[in-house]
């Protein structure tokens, strides 16, 4: 007798491949093929899985997930090692990524991937060819935020999907710890922005915003700003500890950012901004 497709899955993974398919539109793994995609069972399992529907991004984000695309192309700007256009790929995404960094490049191309080592505007990538471009935490690095919008817009199919994540300048916690918040990284983030910053930035490329939302690192962004304030005041910084010693410090952060995570998502709204536009149908 042949085991059910959900066997060895767990409850987790259950519940992540309905997740993915009744929310999303992915048929992800040897379950998610097999899922009847309409009928009483898939109203049920829709019904009792949507409360979780932002979870199943948590599995392959940071970030919102994009719904499912057939022969979906999906752009990644300052995509690092390749993590999330991996996950993606799994995903049944066509994948690219743009990078600066020589070393993250090799470690995505050693993975198997697509990666122009440029920045946006130089990778010369042809108009009209993905379905999603996401900008993720990568916007504060460029020298021209709107330059780079301006081109992802040029890059969307009509209908297109832009995802943005940027650290939210304009956040209880950016205007508590002022020079000592975690985020503001001088000068790796040459720019900062707020909720209103990004919106006008991406409507003047072109683009309807959808979506604002926050994202989950508050927790490590407070945790840390606090840290910073501390040491300056103890007479010595965190650059002066051994790379152990701070590796020691973020498992131990990691530990009680856990149960700061349901706190600040209630109180912050908050240090990251999550924004989802898209690039309008032609007439």
């Amino acid at each position: 007798v042949g085991r059910p497709p959900f066997f060895g899955l767990g409850l987790r993974g259950l519940l992540r491949t309905c997740v993915l398919r009744y929310h999303y539109g992915y048929r992800y793994g040897p379950l998610g093929a097999k899922l009847p995609a309409s009928g009483p069972l898939a109203v049920l399992l829709k019904l009792l899985t949507r409360p979780l529907r932002r979870r199943a991004a948590l599995v392959f984000g940071p970030g919102p997930l994009p719904p499912a695309v057939e022969g979906g192309r999906a752009l990644d700007v300052g995509c690092g090692s390749g993590v999330w256009l991996l996950k993606m790929q799994a995903l049944g995404w066509q994948v690219e990524g743009v990078e600066v960094s020589p070393t993250a490049c090799a470690a995505a191309r050693a993975a198997g991937l697509t990666v122009h080592q440029a920045q946006l505007a130089d990778a010369r990538l042809p108009a009209d060819s993905f379905d999603v471009v996401r900008i993720w935490h990568t916007l504060e690095h460029v020298p021209d935020p709107a330059l780079v919008l301006r081109e992802a817009a040029r890059l969307l199919k009509p209908g297109g999907t832009l995802l943005i994540g940027v650290p939210n300048a304009g956040g209880w916690m950016a205007r508590l710890f002022g020079s000592y918040w975690f985020d503001l990284d001088v000068p790796r983030h040459l720019w900062h922005f707020t909720e209103r910053d990004l919106r006008r930035l991406v409507a003047g490329a072109g683009l309807q915003v959808v979506r604002v939302g926050y994202g989950f690192y508050g927790a490590y962004s407070l945790l840390w700003s606090l840290r910073y304030c501390w040491e300056e005041r103890a007479g010595y910084t965190a650059e002066g500890r051994s790379a152990f010693e701070r590796g020691r410090l973020w498992v131990r952060d990691a530990r009680i950012a856990a149960p700061l995570r349901v706190l600040l998502r209630l109180a912050e709204r908050s240090n990251h901004l999550e924004l989802t536009a898209v690039l309008p149908e032609r007439p």
